[in-house]
């Protein structure tokens, strides 16, 4: 097979374009929403809306979509995102009752991506059906009862971005794209969007549904000016068009016309990967507030490892900083303003002070920035150089477009800089504000040439645009019988970990470079490979369990899971099988991987010996044991060097070995470090894509290892986890562990397992798609 480099890997190519969205209205929690009063009575039980949205702001009472009340209360129908917890939650409100509650316990509170609503009623019927993502949610808080409500009604006001009543108050802090609405008609989330075949990822499409009387179609692309017949125009044929209410389409920051859409994502501030409670991120994630002395900072929601990028923030008021810092800079650090030059906190980046002043950069000072100037920065990840200009002049007459002159972090504490590193967009400040502009919005400045804004057109593809043909997640509830083909997968897969979910049997491993015949090697203990428990086959799209091992595979009344995996060096994954006869020396050992491992987990096939496994955040001076909890260990029996061609490995235990052996791929897999911080707001790490798959230890001191993936709870605010150093059965995540999102993984348990406040912890992770196509979950 051939070996490719990281960047020219086989498999590289882009998606269909398909549907393309032009711009989005921005909502920016204060001001902005717009408004319609019908002067005709449609059907008042039955309607549709479908929307995208991109929320920005977290644990608000943000509205969606209602209508005013009839009488009292009576009559009011609204979807909004509940205060507290980001549930979706519905109202129905009527003479005899007012139903309202969340949909369902899942938290929506990805801000990193769009996600696509549907909201079908029919009052007639009392039903109401939801879908996210074209995906229908099991709505547990209950229906509406058979009523006229005033949607679709006359004279009765309809909002979207606030509630129709009281003032239009919760106002939300999100964008809209692509809005219909269907007046007496019920469509599904088939109507309006499809799974892109390139990507797997849904996405909008051309609608072709009836509108009835109220309906219609906002686009948001006329942004001549901000009226009911240009911003708000009604592209349906039906002519209901919106009344904007505090919207801007003017040129600057209030800017709310923007190009930020579905089939265009760009990168915001990001709430979610920010430090302290006087930290805010305000108007669509474009604004960066903090409101209280001592510096509280934030990264923006793209992290980048190449190319070269550019952005634009414009000072408002007191003292703010903006630049580019790595991922796995702890934003976290007690540091206060001197975070950025602290070896503690493991930064690499630079930081422009509107003092006056550079952080994480030794070199002569910047003019300081007055408000309303523009601070101008330019990275050019290939080669490492960061570019900053006050108002257009750049520092040190630096020229990013020739490449001269740029800088690099030079703080006698910053850490140096590694291929795995990425980095993002980064904002501090102590009682000050300013507003990023990442393209969305025309730049003040010219962009230098060679770089671009930072949107998901203008991310490299990924090398692998389905990351599920690579790897997947199988469940499974047992049903006793003694050979069961498992089936979903579209691969065979090469190595199969699977574990009872509800009962305390071991994690088995199976491989098909061993074989079948090899039987199993037990990931949560160090014993050899036991040939009583193998698979009957690897197949086509899964794998058949064996008749000999029924009662650990295929228990009735049991419920099981399956990582699988397929070894291909363009999914960066290599199988290696090896003797090493003897003890004590080391041995170098070929992987087919074309490219250096990130990771690798071995095994001892014929003794009693430990996993070891090497992760390239911890280096090979020391290792970690997969079926132990301990934290890392200097064992001299190891992984002790790694390359493009080779490995060399120690044992103290001489037999036949099986190395498992990854290198990072853009956009599918990422092995990466983060520091706890003991909060349930905790740690935010960036990897690049959604992942389907995540596996943790702490480092620094003795913790189980965590196993969680995106298939066995399937969404945030309870996702479950099993120890892949024990057989205890799957752990309950309902009172919060961590968050999956469009761009990584947000911790929200202050348990040493996930998130001990200061703890070091290495991660492994899958992607389920690749960041430049993902919907927030």
């Amino acid at each position: 097979m051939p070996f490719f480099t990281d960047n020219i890997r086989a498999g590289a190519s882009g998606a269909t374009t398909g549907y393309e969205i032009e711009r989005s209205l921005r909502m920016d929690g204060s001001n902005g929403y717009l408004t319609r009063t019908p002067t005709s009575t449609g059907n008042r039980k039955i309607w549709t809306w479908s929307g995208w949205i991109k929320r920005t702001k977290l644990f608000n009472e943000d509205y969606i979509f209602s209508c005013n009340s009839q009488s009292g209360n009576d009559g009011i129908a609204a979807l909004y995102w509940k205060s507290g917890n980001n549930r979706l939650q519905f109202y129905f409100d009527t003479s005899g009752a007012n139903p309202y509650g969340d949909i369902n316990t899942r938290e929506y509170r990805d801000v990193g991506a769009w996600y696509h609503i549907v909201w079908q009623v029919d009052a007639s019927n009392t039903t109401h059906r939801i879908w996210v993502n074209g995906v229908e949610e099991n709505i547990t808080g209950g229906q509406p009862p058979n009523y006229d409500f005033a949607m679709n009604r006359s004279g009765y006001a309809h909002a979207m971005g606030s509630q129709a009543w009281d003032g239009h108050t919760n106002r939300g802090d999100m964008y809209f794209a692509e809005c219909h609405y269907s007046d007496g008609y019920k469509y599904e989330a088939s109507d309006f969007g499809e799974i892109n075949s390139d990507t797997g990822v849904w996405s909008p499409k051309e609608v072709n549904i009836t509108y009835g009387t109220n309906g219609f179609y906002l686009k948001f692309d006329d942004n001549s000016n901000n009226t009911a017949a240009t911003i708000g125009k009604d592209s349906s044929g039906n002519g209901n068009n919106w009344t904007p209410n505090g919207i801007s389409v003017s040129a600057g920051v209030g800017n709310d016309s923007l190009e930020d859409t579905p089939t265009n994502n760009f990168c915001t501030i990001s709430r979610l990967d920010s430090w302290r409670s006087s930290t805010e991120v305000e108007e669509g994630g474009l604004k960066f507030r903090r409101h209280s002395n001592n510096f509280g900072p934030a990264r923006g929601t793209f992290a980048v490892k190449t190319g070269k990028w550019y952005f634009e923030f414009t000072k408002g008021s007191g003292l703010v900083q903006a630049g580019f810092v790595n991922t796995d800079h702890n934003l976290n650090y007690n540091g206060g303003d001197v975070g950025l030059n602290s070896s503690g906190s493991n930064p690499c980046g630079i930081a422009y002070d509107s003092r006056g002043y550079w952080y994480g950069y030794t070199g002569s000072n910047p003019s300081s920035i007055s408000d309303d100037d523009i601070i101008g920065v330019a990275f050019d990840a290939d080669n490492f150089k960061f570019y900053f200009h006050k108002n257009g002049t750049y520092y040190g007459s630096g020229n990013p477009s020739t490449g001269s002159n740029g800088i690099q972090p030079n703080a006698s504490n910053t850490v140096t800089k590694t291929d795995d590193m990425m980095f993002a967009p980064y904002f501090n400040g102590e009682n000050g504000n300013g507003h990023a502009n990442f393209g969305q919005r025309p730049f003040v400045h010219s962009i230098p040439t060679g770089y671009q804004s930072l949107c998901s057109a203008n991310l490299p593809d990924p090398t692998i645009l389905l990351p599920n043909k690579y790897f997947n997640t199988l469940l499974w509830s047992g049903n006793g019988a003694s050979s069961r083909a498992i089936t979903g997968l579209d691969f065979q897969p090469d190595w199969v970990w699977l574990k009872s979910r509800t009962n305390t049997d071991y994690h088995q491993g199976h491989d098909s470079v061993r074989g079948i015949s090899a039987g199993v090697l037990f990931i949560n203990e160090p014993a050899p490979e036991d040939s009583n428990y193998p698979l009957d086959s690897f197949d086509s799209n899964g794998f058949t369990t064996s008749a000999d091992a029924s009662d650990q595979q295929n228990t009735n009344g049991q419920n099981y899971v399956a990582w699988n995996w397929e070894e291909d060096t363009t999914a960066g994954f290599d199988i290696v099988l090896h003797n090493l006869n003897s003890t004590g020396s080391d041995f170098t050992i070929n992987h087919g991987l074309g490219v250096t491992p990130a990771a690798i987990f071995a095994k001892n096939r014929d003794a009693n010996h430990s996993w070891r496994v090497f992760h390239q955040k911890i280096g090979v001076s020391q290792t970690e044991f997969l079926d132990d909890s301990g934290g890392v260990s200097g064992n001299a029996n190891r992984v002790r060097a790694v390359s493009s061609s080779n490995f060399t490995f120690r044992t103290n235990s001489s037999g036949n070995f099986v190395f498992y052996v990854f290198s990072e791929v853009l956009g599918f897999s990422n092995f990466g470090s983060y520091k706890g911080n003991g909060d349930s707001n905790g740690t935010c790490v960036n990897t690049g894509f959604r992942p389907a798959l995540i596996i943790l230890k702490r480092t620094n001191s003795a913790a189980s290892w965590v196993i969680h993936d995106d298939k066995r709870s399937g969404f945030n605010g309870d996702n479950d986890y099993l120890h892949p150093d024990n057989a205890q059965s799957e752990s309950d995540g309902s009172s919060g562990t961590l968050d999956i999102l469009s761009n990584g993984f947000k911790l929200r348990m202050t348990a040493g397992t996930h998130n001990g406040n200061g703890d070091n912890y290495i991660y492994f992770a899958f992607a389920q798609s690749s960041f430049k196509y993902s919907r927030a979950r």
